[in-house]
């Protein structure tokens, strides 16, 4: 029996193939998703966090609709919708956050929910996730000043601790030196972080939950990199090879004060 033949058999005992499976469908939600989340070339991971029975919703519509793609179910019900965001945004941004907070909601409904159904929509976000770090070179914005970037932010991170490390981030992520896209793995494999640590400091900078003292301390660490790396801003654009003088320090000074 030709190939053909065989296939078309098939057809007849199985029914026709159809161009477009449901994970191929999540898939593809997911990335229009995150696609609209990029604004002026910058990735905005600020999403907010659904409570546990909101997540729990979520997985168990999964679990009872698994002909049901995302986008379907999500137009039905806001909750839904809202839980399905939190977890595809945040799961490129910080997969753990969201391995965690479903893991919180296992806890509290162990016995309601499918594992399998769970364990196949984590996998679905990995697959759309960044699956490794990439090189450091490629999270650069000016790769031609790898070396004195790379060099600059190892001597202020090396050692220093997550919370020292997360602060350096932040401030070559404002000054535009690293591309806001960057995953945070790449940075605990580049630093030699604790990866629990340096996410939960990242997130608390994100949503601006810094202490008056850890300000204090981001201000004098971007006259550091500043000078150790030797850039300044000047029209919101970085401009290399300079020095902070020490009007350049006052002037960075003088700006934080009047925050």
């Amino acid at each position: 029996m030709r190939f053909e033949e065989i296939d078309q058999d098939l057809e007849t005992q199985f029914g026709k193939e159809t161009s477009q499976t449901i994970a191929d469908a999540n898939i593809e939600y997911c990335i229009e998703i995150l696609n609209n989340r990029v604004i002026n070339e910058k990735f905005d991971a600020n999403v907010e966090q659904p409570s546990i029975d909101a997540t729990a919703i979520m997985l168990l519509a999964l679990t009872k609709y698994p002909h049901k793609t995302f986008r379907e179910l999500a137009m039905q019900r806001p909750a839904v919708k809202k839980a399905l965001l939190y977890c595809i945004v945040k799961g490129v941004d910080n997969y753990d956050e969201v391995h965690y907070h479903i893991k919180d909601v296992l806890k509290k409904h162990a016995g309601e929910l499918n594992l399998k159904v769970v364990n196949n929509f984590l996998n679905i976000l990995q697959v759309v996730a960044p699956a490794k770090s990439a090189k450091f070179s490629d999270c650069m914005n000016f790769p031609e000043r790898f070396e004195d970037i790379s060099r600059g932010l190892h001597h202020l991170i090396d050692g220093k601790g997550d919370k020292l490390a997360s602060l350096v981030i932040m401030v070559a992520l404002d000054d535009g030196l690293l591309k806001p896209t960057t995953s945070r793995k790449t940075f605990v494999d580049e630093f030699a972080l604790n990866k629990s640590g340096f996410n939960k400091f990242m997130t608390d900078y994100e949503n601006n939950r810094i202490s008056l003292g850890d300000q204090r301390k981001k201000a004098q660490i971007q006259i550091s990199l500043r000078n150790v790396v030797g850039y300044s801003i000047e029209n919101d654009k970085v401009i290399f090879n300079k020095r902070l003088g020490k009007r350049n320090i006052l002037k960075l000074i003088a700006n934080f004060l009047k925050r």
